[in-house]
């Protein structure tokens, strides 16, 4: 389902992935580019993800001003999530407090193969150095 480049804001794309987790146990790929999402949305796809009927290969939420608050609650759902293969989360605001918590994701996980986290402006060397301890141990990415 591509929803990108339109005005939903937080409410209309917290609606439209809650209808989602209840009525589309198919779904494999779900692109909010762009969509305003916020923090309510970003709780709605933790609890998405997190189903153990989700079956989602690719999330793409760039380009929303996620925050580490807001990326800390993903990296739930995606800690505990058996399908996802490609995550998108560029252009937003991560800063290397985020990478502290996707890298223990990165450590152990099997599924992910594709990340991408270009142009956030406050992934800075610090956060390079902290993700890139993991990055060789995982064999998938």
């Amino acid at each position: 389902m591509d929803c990108s480049h339109n005005n939903l804001s937080n409410y209309g794309s917290f609606v439209i992935v809650t209808i989602l987790m209840n009525f589309s146990h198919n779904l494999i790929y779900l692109n909010l580019q762009n969509t305003h999402s916020g923090f309510e949305t970003i709780k709605a796809l933790r609890d998405l993800l997190s189903n153990d009927h989700c079956k989602i290969k690719t999330l793409i939420v760039s380009d929303n001003n996620i925050n580490d608050t807001s990326f800390c609650e993903l990296c739930i759902g995606i800690s505990q999530n058996f399908s996802l293969k490609a995550l998108d989360i560029s252009m937003n605001c991560l800063t290397h407090v985020s990478m502290k918590i996707f890298n223990s994701i990165v450590k152990y996980s099997r599924l992910l193969e594709e990340v991408d986290l270009s142009s956030n402006i406050g992934i800075s060397n610090e956060g390079v150095e902290i993700l890139s301890k993991n990055l060789g141990r995982n064999k998938a990415l």
